[in-house]
Formats: C-alpha cells, sequence, structure tokens
C-alpha cells in the first residue's frame, strides 16, 4: 500500500484491466468481478489504516517530551505515509496574521521559525483559500521563502516533481498547512492523491491543535506555578518584614520608655543618692561626738544604743548600693536598647553591650541555672549595637529556656584576626538533627502554641547577615547547644546596606 487511504496500486491496476477486456470479451466477465470484490476489500482494510494512523498519531503526540518534537515525529510519520521523499509544515499563528515553518525535513535549520504571509507561495495560497493543492513540476515549490531560506549558500537544491499540499482545519479554523513532495517524475501525485490525503489533513489538525492546546496549557499551569512561589517568596518576604518593622517598633518603644524612665527615674534618685552620701557625713561625725561624749563604758552598758552605732553605717551602706544597682538598671536599659529607631553604625564596645544584655537577662536565668562570663578583649567593632544586643538577648534568653534547673549559660567572646566572635552555649536538651535546618525559618518554633512566635532566631539571623556575619549552631539531643556568631571588626563597603547572599 503506498498510503494511507489509497489503495493497493496493482490490485488497481489489475481491476482496470479486466474491466477493459471484459467490455471487449477477451477475459471472462467472473474476473472483472471479483477483482472488482478485491478492490473493495482494500477500500475497507484502507479505512482501517486510517483508524490506525490516527491512533498512531496521536500516540506520537502522547510519547513527545515537547510539541516541537512532536511536530517534527508527526510530519516524518506523514511524509512516510504518503511514500514522500519530503515535507514542510507550518502552523498559524491567529495573533500574527501568518504561518510559522515548525518542521520540515529538506531545510536547513534556520529556516525553521521563517514566517509566511497568507497568500505567499503555495503554503500562504493554501492557507489563505483553505483548499488542498496539487503541483507538477517547477510549480511545486512548497513556499517561496522556505526555498529562498533553504537556498541559501547550497545552489543544488532539488525542485519537487510533484507535491501535496492540505490546510489543516478544524471545522472553519485555520490550524496549519503540511506539504509532501516526491522528486521523480516516474512518481508524480496524482489527484486522488490529493483527496485521500484530506482524510489524513483532517486528523493530523485534530492532533496538532489538541497538542498545541494541551502545551498551552502546561505552559498556563508552569506560569501560574512559577507565579504562586513568586507569590509565596514575596508574600514571606513582606511577613518577615513586617515582623521586623514591629520587632523595631517595639525596640523604639522600649528606647523611648528607657530614655523616659532614665529621666524619671535618674533625677530622683541623684538626689536621693547625694542626700545619703550627706546623711552618711552627718551620721559620721553625729556618731563620733556621741562616742566621744559619753564614752566606751556607757556604750557599752546600753545594747540598744551600741546597736543603733553599729547598724546604722550598714544600712546607709547597703541604702547606698541599693541605689547603684537602681541606677546600674536603668542604665543598661539604656544602653540595650539605645538606637531603636534611628539606629545608625557606629563603633561600639560589644563586651559592653553584652554585659548590659546579661543583666537584662538575669532575671530569666538566675532562678534557671549559673551563667559563666569568659569575655576576651575586643576591639571596638563598627556595628548597629542596639541590634546585635537584641540578637545577644534572643539567643541567651532560647539558652535560659533550653536548660534545667542548675543547667549552665556560658557565654564567651574573642578576637580573631579581623574577625571577632561570640558563642553562646547551653547543657540543655538540644536540638534534634531534623529541624536543625529550620531553626532560622521565620515563624518556626518548637514552643508551645502561645509561647513563642518563631521570629526571634529568624530576626537573630537577618541582624548578623546584615553585619556581613555568620551565625552557626551545633546541637546534638542532650548534648546541649551553642550559638557562635562571627563578626568583622570593619564593614568591607558602606554601611546600611544588605550583604550579599
Amino acid at each position: 500500500m503506498s498510503g494511507p487511504g489509497s489503495s493497493i496500486p496493482w490490485l488497481e491496476q489489475l481491476y482496470a484491466i479486466g474491466r477493459t477486456e471484459s467490455e471487449g470479451a477477451d477475459l471472462p466477465l467472473d474476473l472483472s468481478r471479483i477483482l472488482g470484490d478485491v478492490f473493495v476489500t482494500t477500500e475497507q482494510i484502507s479505512r482501517i489504516t486510517w483508524v490506525e494512523e490516527l491512533y498512531a498519531l496521536s500516540q506520537i503526540a502522547a510519547d513527545a517530551t515537547d510539541l516541537d518534537s512532536a511536530l517534527s515525529r508527526m510530519l516524518r510519520h506523514v511524509v512516510d505515509a504518503f511514500a514522500a521523499e519530503s515535507g514542510t509544515l507550518a502552523l498559524y499563528f491567529g495573533d500574527a496574521d501568518e504561518l510559522r515553518i515548525v518542521a520540515a525535513t529538506d531545510l536547513p535549520g534556520e529556516a525553521l521559525g521563517r514566517s509566511v504571509r497568507l497568500g505567499q507561495g503555495v503554503l500562504g495560497r493554501v492557507a489563505r483559500d483553505g483548499l488542498p493543492l496539487l503541483t507538477q513540476g517547477a510549480l511545486a515549490e512548497t513556499t517561496a521563502a522556505a526555498a529562498s531560506a533553504a537556498s541559501e549558500g547550497s545552489a543544488a537544491r532539488r525542485i519537487p516533481a510533484s507535491s501535496l499540499c492540505w490546510p489543516l482545519k478544524i471545522q472553519q479554523r485555520l490550524v496549519g498547512v503540511f506539504a509532501v513532495n516526491r522528486y521523480d517524475d516516474l512518481r508524480s501525485y496524482e489527484e486522488q492523491d490529493l483527496q485521500r490525503g484530506s482524510i489524513m489533513a483532517s486528523m493530523l489538525a485534530l492532533v496538532i491543535d489538541n497538542s498545541r492546546m494541551h502545551d498551552d496549557q502546561q505552559r498556563r499551569i508552569q506560569s501560574l506555578s512559577r507565579m504562586n512561589r513568586e507569590m509565596a517568596e514575596i508574600n514571606a518576604r513582606l511577613t518577615h518584614a513586617q515582623a521586623q518593622l514591629e520587632q523595631s517598633g517595639r525596640m523604639a518603644a522600649i528606647g523611648q520608655l528607657a530614655a523616659g524612665v532614665a529621666h524619671e527615674i535618674n533625677n530622683p534618685i541623684g538626689y536621693v543618692y547625694s542626700n545619703v552620701g550627706t546623711l552618711e557625713g552627718y551620721l559620721e561625725r553625729l556618731l563620733g561626738r556621741l562616742k566621744s561624749s559619753l564614752g566606751p563604758a556607757a556604750l557599752e552598758a546600753d545594747p540598744g544604743l551600741r546597736e543603733l552605732v553599729e547598724d546604722v553605717p550598714a544600712l546607709l551602706a547597703e541604702t547606698r548600693e541599693g541605689l547603684d544597682r537602681v541606677r546600674k538598671i536603668v542604665q543598661d536599659l539604656k544602653d540595650f536598647s539605645r538606637g531603636g529607631e534611628h539606629d545608625e553604625w557606629e563603633w561600639a564596645d560589644l563586651n559592653a553591650g553584652l554585659q548590659s544584655t546579661l543583666n537584662i537577662a538575669n532575671n530569666e536565668i538566675r532562678y534557671k541555672g549559673r551563667l559563666v562570663r569568659e569575655l576576651g578583649p575586643l576591639p571596638e567593632v563598627q556595628c548597629l549595637p542596639s541590634q546585635l544586643n537584641q540578637v545577644f538577648l534572643n539567643l541567651v534568653v532560647n539558652a535560659a529556656h533550653a536548660i534545667e534547673r542548675g543547667g549552665e549559660i556560658r557565654v564567651s567572646t574573642a578576637h580573631e584576626g579581623d574577625q571577632v566572635r561570640i558563642e553562646v552555649a547551653d547543657d540543655g536538651c538540644g536540638i534534634p538533627e531534623h529541624i536543625r535546618d529550620r531553626i532560622f525559618e521565620p515563624f518556626f518554633t518548637t514552643k508551645p502554641v502561645g509561647q513563642g512566635t518563631g521570629l526571634g532566631l529568624s530576626l537573630s539571623y537577618a541582624i548578623v547577615r546584615k553585619h556581613r556575619g555568620t551565625i552557626e549552631v551545633r546541637s546534638a539531643p542532650g548534648a546541649g547547644t551553642t550559638f557562635s556568631i562571627a563578626l568583622p571588626v570593619a564593614q568591607p563597603s558602606p554601611q546600611g546596606d544588605e550583604p550579599h547572599a
């Protein structure tokens, strides 16, 4: 069989001979009848072949990894089915109102993608008119544009002896055009080949249109998936940024509160502290005169007076110590939250910031375990002090929550070349391996609902990265956890910029 939809050539010829000869009475009439039955059977087989061809085209489209390879394989299949020597497939793009060559067996690679206007050449004319076309000899050029593109640098390009060209349509909607060519004058196509190929054209149009719709649907799905991922990333960044702004706002509020508290407390504390100092001087002179006027014997004889003389200086000393602690707490609060909303890069003593932070966090620590400070000598570091204090507080409070009563938290600092290192270690329960990589994710927390936002370590990570530093964690279940921060002493570029990821 020469191709789908065509009958078996030698049977056709034999049937024609039998009919002619029977009319001339040179052959029995039974031979003509037998050959006619065989020809009908051949046409029935051809109908089955069309179903097979439709299945084959659909299978090619389903097996292909992309639309381009599917189109190329379908064209090759059609070329083979029509016993052709070459073929061209062009699809219609309605937005540009033009054809584009998407597959060809005899054109160079650069010809693929070339545009063909409706009405241009054979392909354009068939697309415009919507009718199949049989051409012979030099007129069998499938398209002037394709021929020109294909012949560049090749003067010996062959001209088809005959060509068949069909529009690919679904109802009245144009899908594309395809053409097949033969170069042998003895095997030229005939009109009946053009008619029989219309069925193949309809099937090819259906399969290509479905493939294009499927490909377009996949592209839309991929585009939507990509947009969803981008939106999720943007939403996560916005949420994180909002959390940072809220935290910065809280820190600014704490800074303002600390400044107000310091102002309101420092004034009365100042004159109380001054008055206590003056009172100490007065009492010292008063007790001196009392002792000299009464004498040691009188003091020994009066236990109440002796207790008064001994206790008053101790009480005043404790009062002065209490006032010193109040002043230190207020100063630590100011140092911890210094900068706030209007934080600026400056050279700061991180050991001093750590001391202030540890004093602030002392209430969290003293009832849980022991705090060990191993603060080595550090140079001043170019940083945002209040933000680093926030990082130190997050790590120390987390360590206090991780240890059992009687545990230990160790805070250490060291100078290492052009960096400083700060470590906060605890001997608590440790971090399981399966969640260790997630602890810096925004909103990830292992604490019960209502006891943690999951933002502490995430914000700490962002602040350390903003300082062009690194923060690492070493932990094992039951063996405690160590957070290690490395910061450059000086910032390598203008301050305030985020470091490169």
